[in-house]
């Protein structure tokens, strides 16, 4: 556990994150996904400074290193102490003492420079290669290594741990077993203009690493017809665009987490964002390059093992025939109780042009066992009246959903129009624990 007491940052932090405090915890969960046997958590608190020797781990900003200068160049140094004999020694404490006299940034991609032509530091990768030496990693380059890694000793483009420096944490902690995976997918025909796919999701909680992906050549070789070709994704917050991707592997660290947590497209023509996003709305949308369009699928993995949560998923899009369906996928990792939802006749009143007017909902298992079915939500009375109590009830007659508590397990809901009618239409999913 970090004691998490770092000073207001001078400026408005150039990617948004409003402290270093925040940015410290994403760089702790930068590491989680790749942790087997530990997790690592911070508390935040006032600034303050670390006390030497009193068993608590403190991350702080000071001018001395316990008294002891920086060196000339030295961002910021992560000081351990142990207690017992030499040869018997208890490791007891780590402090992580960031320079005051160094200007700190936060951003994301290659490392960026200063008129001056020094580099601007970014405070999360330092805290992230920090956060390497606490947890036993050195610097691979000053021991004759010639490895592209964050714990090298120089500041670089590498933003995340990469293979070499996951090698390291999971020689020293195992690998982390997997059964936290949580994820939403659909299936969809993405077309343009308001026919394109957007997915829409809320994370709850602490912060939640996710890796979104946008599908489409790789669908043809499970003998889907008529595929998106070159998926684009546009993630957004609550404030407009934060990210985009073309090509999944455009961007060197991301493309490395991504393939860590075995989550890599197939198609390098495919679309993926690997990013630590904290408590609020987001969405995903999926389009084709130069307004192609073709069955494509939108994904949301949460890939950490944190207590941050995936909870109200949702994702609009053309409703057809045949296979061009909306269908959603959904893998919930304990039992969970939700509320899955199809609605169209309601996106009319929000201005969505040739909204699916008579939807029906069908829920499989991961062997293809429909285990419920739902035409007009207020069908079943006393599912009806739990969605009324939970105020997550549809707002039209004809719409359809499920109220019902799922074991851990994967699961498809399907989404189609009444006697073959199409349109667009919206699955949403609810976690009601």
């Amino acid at each position: 556990m970090w004691q998490v007491r770092l000073k207001a940052p001078p400026f408005p932090l150039s990617d948004g994150t409003p402290s270093y405090d925040v940015a410290f915890i994403e760089a702790i969960n930068n590491w989680n996904p790749v942790l087997g046997r530990i997790e690592v958590s911070g508390t935040i608190g006032p600034t303050g400074q670390a006390v030497a020797g009193d068993n608590l781990n403190t991350v702080c900003f000071s001018d001395t290193v316990f008294g002891m200068s920086f060196g000339s160049s030295t961002l910021a140094v992560t000081q351990y102490f142990f207690t017992g004999s030499p040869g018997s020694e208890t490791f007891t404490e780590a402090d992580m003492i960031f320079n005051n006299a160094v200007v700190f940034d936060c951003y994301h991609g290659p490392l960026r420079f200063q008129p001056n032509g020094l580099s601007l530091n970014d405070f999360r990768r330092v805290a992230t290669h920090e956060l390497g030496h606490s947890l036993g990693l050195d610097h691979p380059d000053t021991h004759g290594q010639t490895v592209v890694a964050i714990m090298n000793s120089k500041e670089s483009d590498v933003e995340l741990p990469t293979a070499d420096d996951i090698a390291g944490v999971q020689t020293l902690y195992g690998v982390p077993a997997m059964g936290h995976l949580e994820n939403i997918s659909t299936r969809v025909e993405v077309g343009t203009a308001d026919s394109v796919a957007i997915g829409g999701f809320v994370v709850a909680g602490d912060p939640v690493t996710a890796v979104i992906r946008g599908i489409g050549p790789s669908l043809a070789e499970a003998g889907v017809p008529g595929v998106l070709a070159d998926p684009f994704l546009d993630l957004h917050d609550a404030t407009g665009s934060i990210e985009t991707n073309d090509n999944w592997q455009s961007n060197p660290s991301e493309a490395a987490a991504i393939s860590n947590v075995n989550l890599a497209p197939k198609n390098p023509s495919e679309s993926a964002i690997y990013r630590i996003l904290p408590a609020g709305s987001y969405t995903a949308i999926l389009e084709g390059v130069g307004s192609t369009t073709g069955i494509g699928l939108v994904e949301v993995y949460k890939v950490d093992a944190g207590t941050g949560k995936l909870i109200n998923i949702s994702t609009r899009g053309q409703v057809l025939t045949g296979d061009q369906v909306l269908i959603g996928g959904l893998v919930a990792s304990g039992v969970e109780k939700v509320c899955i939802r199809a609605t169209g006749p309601s996106l009319s009143n929000l201005g969505v042009q040739g909204a699916l007017q008579d939807p029906t909902l069908t829920l499989y298992n991961s062997e293809g066992q429909q285990i419920d079915a739902d035409d007009n939500w207020q069908d079943n009375p006393t599912e009806a009246s739990q969605m009324v109590a939970a105020q997550i009830n549809p707002t039209d007659p004809r719409e359809s959903a499920i109220f019902t508590s799922l074991s851990p397990g994967a699961y498809t809901a399907i989404v189609t129009g009444k006697n073959g009618s199409t349109g667009i239409g919206l699955v949403e999913i609810f976690d009601e624990n």
